[in-house]
């Protein structure tokens, strides 16, 4: 986070957290786009990566439907993170 001469600037922070974070996301694209499975999975994993995955989180906001909560187990809302990983249907696979 430092420039050339050793002092701290905004610009050099800046400059410093961008690299960062545009690494990490061109990794991740990378990982994604290079996948040696089925392009099934590949568009899965682009889709919840992009959050456009189809959630009733997003369903209520469209106007689609009115109940956000999860068809499977009702407990909480159903977002990506809620169907991968914290969903009880989901735990057991």
């Amino acid at each position: 986070m430092f420039d050339s001469m050793r002092h701290f600037s905004v610009k050099s922070a800046y400059a410093f957290f961008t690299r960062t974070i545009d690494a990490t996301i061109n990794k991740t694209w990378e990982l994604i786009w290079y996948f040696l499975g089925s392009q099934r999975i590949q568009i899965f994993l682009w889709l919840v990566v992009s959050n456009k995955l189809l959630t009733n989180e997003h369903r209520v906001q469209w106007h689609i439907v009115v109940y956000e909560r999860c068809d499977f187990c009702g407990d909480s809302i159903e977002s990506i993170s809620h169907v991968l990983r914290h969903c009880t249907p989901a735990k057991a696979i």
